[in-house]
C-alpha cells in the first residue's frame, strides 16, 4: 500500500503508560488507502542510454503493485550501473488506483582519462593510467585500457639470493578489457581481457601474456554462476632454481558459483556470502604437454564469509580453504638416473597467501614459508598443496562512514600434508573508512608466535597493512 499513512501522528495518541509505569501500550492507527498499480513507465533524461537498458534494471513492471521497496531497489540498481549521477523514481497517480512511474536520470560523462602517480610499500614508485568509455551503444558496454609501471625500492619480497644479487627491474602491467551486461540481448554478462605484464616474484621474474573470456549469469538475486577460460604464456627468468627457468603455457577452465545473502555488498551488517571455484588446467585446454613438462592440475577453492549483528557493530568471520592436485603423476627416468613425475604445478600457480588471503601482521616471505623452512615457491609441487585462512573481526561503528575493531587471523600454506593445528596466527587493530568501492582498511597485526621455521630466527613483531574492499 504505497499511500498508507499513520493517522494518529501525535505522540500522546500513540503511547499510553499505565499508572504504575510497569507497562506501556503503543497503538498506531493506519489508513492503508488503495493499492496502486503501474500504468506506464516514463523515462526522461537519458540522452545516450537506451530506455530498454533502464527498463531491464528496474524491479517494477507495468501492471505491478507499486511498493516503496520496489522503487528503492530500482533506484539502487540504476545507480549501480555507474552511468548516472542522480536517479529519481516517483509514481504520478492518474485515474482510480493506477499511477505512472516517472524515472528521471542524469547521465555522467562516459569517458574517463586518469593518471595516478604514487608510492606503495610493496611495489615502490608507480605511475598508473586508466582510459575507459563505459556506455558504448547506450547499453553500458565498456571498453577500457589500464597500465601501470613501477620500480621497487624494497626487495624484501624476494628470496635472500635474489635480494643480494638482483638488479633493479622496471615492472609493468598493461590490460585491455571489454565487457557488457547483456550478451546478445540476454541476461548473460560477458567480459574479455588481453594483458601483458612483467612482475617480480619470490624466486624468479616473469613476463606474462594472458587472454581470458568470462561468462556469468545471475539465476536469482542471491545465486549466480560464472565460467572463465584463460590462456597464458609465462616466460620466467632470473630464477634462483633451474626448475623455475623457462616458458610455461597454461590453458584453464574455471567454473564458479556464488551465493550472496548479505544485506549490503559494500558494508554488510548481517548475512553470509559463499563462493566455490574449480580451476582445471590440462592439455585439453591447450596447456603445455611435451617431453620436458606436462601441465595437468586442478585447484579447488572455497571462500565463505559471515556477518552477525552485535551491539553497535557487526561480527565478521571469513573462512577460506583450498586444494591443488597435480594430475600428471606418471614417473619417468631422467638421464642422470633419477626418477620424477612427468608434471608439476608451476610455482606461479601454487597457493600463496596475499591479497584477500593475507594473514595480517606477516610479511609475504614469512607467511608463505612451509614446514621445511623454505618458501612455498621453492618447493616442487608434484603432488598436492593446500591453503587455509581464518579471520575473526568484531567491528564497531564510529559513524555512518567509519568503524574500528580488533581481529584474529590464522592461516598457512602446505605442501604434501595438511595440518590446521600448525597455523600461523596474529591479533591486531583495524580502522575502516567506507568508500563507494568498499572499505579502506588500515590494519596493524601482531604475531602471536614469532618463532620462524628456519632455524632459531624470529619473525618481525608485526606489520601495518592498507587495503580496499577485501573483507
Amino acid at each position: 500500500f504505497y499511500n498508507a499513512e499513520i493517522l494518529n501522528k501525535n505522540a500522546s495518541n500513540i503511547v499510553d503508560y499505565r499508572k504504575d509505569s510497569s507497562t506501556v501500550n503503543i497503538k498506531f492507527e493506519i489508513s492503508l488507502n488503495k493499492r496502486l498499480y503501474v500504468d506506464k513507465i516514463i523515462i526522461v533524461g537519458n540522452r545516450k542510454t537506451r530506455s530498454k537498458l533502464i527498463r531491464r534494471e528496474i524491479s517494477i513492471k507495468e501492471s505491478d503493485i507499486i511498493t516503496k521497496q520496489k522503487i528503492q531497489e530500482s533506484q539502487t540498481n540504476l545507480l549501480g550501473l555507474g552511468l548516472f549521477s542522480n536517479v529519481v523514481i516517483k509514481p504520478v497517480q492518474n485515474i482510480n488506483n493506477y499511477a505512472d512511474i516517472l524515472i528521471i536520470v542524469r547521465e555522467k560523462n562516459f569517458g574517463l582519462i586518469e593518471v595516478a602517480p604514487g608510492v606503495r610499500t610493496d611495489i615502490g614508485f608507480k605511475v598508473s593510467t586508466d582510459v575507459s568509455y563505459n556506455n558504448i551503444d547506450g547499453l553500458n558496454k565498456r571498453l577500457s585500457f589500464k597500465g601501470q609501471v613501477n620500480q621497487r625500492f624494497n626487495l624484501n619480497s624476494l628470496d635472500d639470493q635474489r635480494r643480494e644479487n638482483s638488479n633493479s627491474l622496471i615492472e609493468y602491467n598493461l590490460i585491455a578489457n571489454y565487457s557488457e551486461n547483456y550478451l546478445f540481448d540476454s541476461d548473460v554478462r560477458f567480459s574479455t581481457s588481453l594483458s601483458r605484464s612483467r612482475q617480480r616474484f619470490f624466486s624468479f621474474d616473469a613476463d606474462i601474456s594472458r587472454v581470458n573470456f568470462t561468462f556469468s549469469y545471475a539465476f536469482t538475486k542471491w545465486f549466480s554462476s560464472s565460467i572463465r577460460y584463460q590462456f597464458e604464456t609465462i616466460e620466467q627468468f632470473e630464477a634462483t632454481q633451474e626448475i623455475d627457468e623457462g616458458t610455461f603455457q597454461i590453458g584453464s577452465l574455471t567454473p564458479a558459483i556464488t551465493l550472496d545473502f548479505r544485506d549490503n555488498r559494500i558494508n554488510p551488517t548481517k548475512g553470509a556470502w559463499f563462493n566455490l571455484s574449480y580451476e582445471a588446467a590440462n592439455p585439453s585446454f591447450f596447456s603445455q604437454s611435451n617431453d620436458e613438462l606436462i601441465i595437468n592440475y586442478f585447484k579447488l577453492v572455497s571462500r565463505n564469509r559471515f556477518y552477525m549483528p552485535i551491539t553497535n557493530g557487526v561480527l565478521a568471520v571469513s573462512v577460506a580453504a583450498g586444494l591443488q592436485q597435480n594430475m600428471a603423476r606418471d614417473k619417468r627416468t631422467l638421464e642422470d638416473g633419477s626418477i620424477e613425475t612427468e608434471g608439476f604445478i608451476p610455482n606461479i600457480k601454487v597457493f600463496r597467501l596475499n591479497g584477500v588471503d593475507i594473514v595480517r601482521g606477516y610479511e609475504d616471505n614469512e607467511i608463505n614459508m612451509i614446514k621445511t623452512g623454505e618458501d612455498i615457491s621453492e618447493a616442487r609441487v608434484d603432488n598436492r598443496a593446500y591453503m587455509a585462512v581464518l579471520k575473526v573481526e568484531p567491528r564497531f561503528f564510529i559513524n555512518d562512514s567509519s568503524m574500528f575493531g580488533v581481529f584474529y587471523d590464522a592461516g598457512r600454506v602446505f605442501v604434501g600434508d595438511y595440518d590446521t593445528s600448525d597455523l600461523k596466527s596474529s591479533v591486531g587493530f583495524t580502522f575502516k573508512y567506507l568508500t563507494p568501492v568498499g572499505t579502506l582498511d588500515f590494519d596493524y597485526g601482531i604475531k602471536l608466535l614469532r618463532k620462524n621455521d628456519d632455524g632459531d630466527k624470529f619473525d618481525s613483531p608485526g606489520r601495518l597493512h592498507v587495503s580496499i574492499g577485501f573483507f
